[in-house]
């Protein structure tokens, strides 16, 4: 992950649905604490991070938001906010309204 290795990412770090943790153990590898929230790492409700009793300077979010559709979108901001530092970085890699294969509940550019 090109981003993480030109320095983008700080700090603890959470994975938020890392999936099979390969961008978690990249950023681990760089010296970063991280944690993976999936199956694998630690089941956690992506609705209730504030479970974690954590924060974190940086979060990812690879492929997870655009899972869910427009009613729980908001639930999930909130519960990414009770985690992350108050100057904290989110990335969010979803798909697009653009294109063919636009994915389950794809994002359009306001």
């Amino acid at each position: 992950m090109r981003l993480a290795s030109e320095g983008g990412f700080a700090g603890a770090v959470l994975d938020a649905g890392c999936g099979t943790g390969e961008n978690a153990l990249h950023v681990a590898s760089l010296g970063l604490s991280v944690l993976g929230i999936d199956v694998e790492f630690a089941a956690a409700d992506a609705f209730h991070l504030e479970r974690l009793g954590r924060r974190f300077e940086t979060v990812l979010d690879c492929g997870l938001f655009h899972t869910f559709d427009g009613d729980e979108r908001p639930s999930y901001v909130v519960s990414l906010a009770t985690v992350t530092e108050r100057d904290g970085t989110l990335y969010v890699l979803c798909f697009s309204d653009d294109g063919p294969d636009t994915g389950p509940h794809p994002i359009r550019k306001s």
